[in-house]
């Protein structure tokens, strides 16, 4: 009975008529402008395919286990010795949310210009605002 409740839930991103495909850098690919530029050829190589609508890449799908972890820390605020908060995070390119069907509530999706790594770019999710952010609009605020 779990299992079947579990199946009618609404996981927040779309769940029909997706494709997804798992591969791991080959070692040539080293630097991340490598990466870049691999991700962006497979993303064009499919979206060139018939029927494909969207094209998307990303660390980890949703409900897939494991992520990357890090601490973080929020512009104007302290935390405690051992306090600081620790989120799981993943990487992914600009087609990500339209893709899934993740509904963005506020602030923007990432576009081509956030990949420079010296100007950062996040989108958080609802949890992550109000845990951080009650009653504060997250938007523009910074993180590391």
């Amino acid at each position: 009975h779990s299992f079947a409740r579990m199946l009618g839930t609404d996981p927040g991103f779309r769940t029909a008529g997706l494709v997804t495909l798992s591969m791991q850098n080959p070692p040539s690919v080293a630097t991340p402008a490598q990466r870049a530029a691999l991700y962006r050829s497979l993303e064009e190589r499919i979206a060139a395919l018939p029927g494909v609508q969207g094209v998307a890449a990303v660390s980890r799908l949703p409900l897939m286990g494991v992520n990357l972890g890090t601490m973080i820390h929020i512009e104007g605020r302290t935390f405690a010795a051992g306090e600081q908060p620790e989120v799981e995070y993943r990487r992914s390119t600009p087609g990500y949310f339209a893709t899934m069907g993740i509904p963005i509530l506020q602030g923007r999706v990432f576009e081509e210009r956030d990949s420079d790594p010296r100007s950062p770019v996040v989108v958080i999710n609802e949890a992550l605002a109000r845990k951080f952010f009650p009653g504060e609009d997250p938007v523009g605020r910074r993180i590391a």
